[in-house]
């Protein structure tokens, strides 16, 4: 995978499709591939069972600084305390990702900083993942990229494909869910940007994904989901 990511990358997705799983290993591709601090805003004031600052210390051995509630701490973090560190982070030009809550309404922490962006200075991410039943049809992919666009008044640059079953993902789901988001993408007018999976299950496909890909070996975030 190339790195040709803006210096600001948000992250949205429905609760359930993966969304901080990729957001954390795509802050590790940047922190590999970049010479410079990554940061990594955690936004999700709605739904506090997988947060990224969950993983703070871990990170920041590897250059990646979580922005988490603005008590500065990783407890009470269900706390609807937003840090505005990451206005700092826009306006200085770092690398960062706002990984967002998983619903429409986690769209709202953008009013924060929004305005200080530019057209053309932002990529703007939506996760899918065709096994997540509220998400899991076109119409309902559609739909929801369209109301994130609406409801964020920032246009959506890409689509993620990360689609899995845990475990139990097959190379057949994965190229399944391809043609899927793909015509998402064509109906949309979005890009598929990129395709989240194992490694060994992309070994196994070797040449048939259409998309760019960041690979994981185990998950970061739920160890015991294996």
């Amino acid at each position: 995978m190339t790195n040709n990511f803006k210096k600001t990358i948000i992250i949205a997705g429905w609760y359930g499709t993966g969304k901080t799983e990729f957001c954390v290993n795509l802050a590790l591709f940047l922190a590999k591939n970049n010479d410079e601090k990554i940061y990594l805003s955690d936004l999700d004031v709605i739904n506090p069972y997988f947060r990224s600052r969950e993983k703070a210390e871990f990170l920041k051995n590897l250059n990646i600084e979580i922005i988490g509630n603005n008590l500065n701490s990783t407890l009470n973090q269900d706390l609807p305390a937003i840090d505005n560190r990451a206005t700092n982070c826009i306006l200085r030009g770092e690398q960062l990702i706002v990984d967002l809550a998983g619903s429409l309404n986690g769209l709202k922490p953008l009013s924060i900083f929004k305005r200080h962006l530019k057209v053309d200075d932002y990529d703007f991410f939506v996760v899918l993942n065709a096994f997540r039943c509220d998400v899991s049809t076109e119409e309902q992919m559609i739909q929801f990229v369209r109301e994130t666009e609406l409801r964020s008044g920032l246009k959506v640059t890409g689509l993620v494909n990360n689609s899995h079953l845990l475990h139990l993902t097959t190379t057949e789901n994965i190229l399944e869910s391809q043609i899927l988001i793909e015509s998402v993408s064509k109906k949309t007018g979005v890009p598929v940007r990129l395709t989240f999976l194992k490694s060994d299950i992309f070994k196994q496909l070797k040449g048939d994904i259409n998309s760019s890909v960041l690979t994981f070996d185990k998950q970061i975030m739920r160890e015991d989901w294996q």
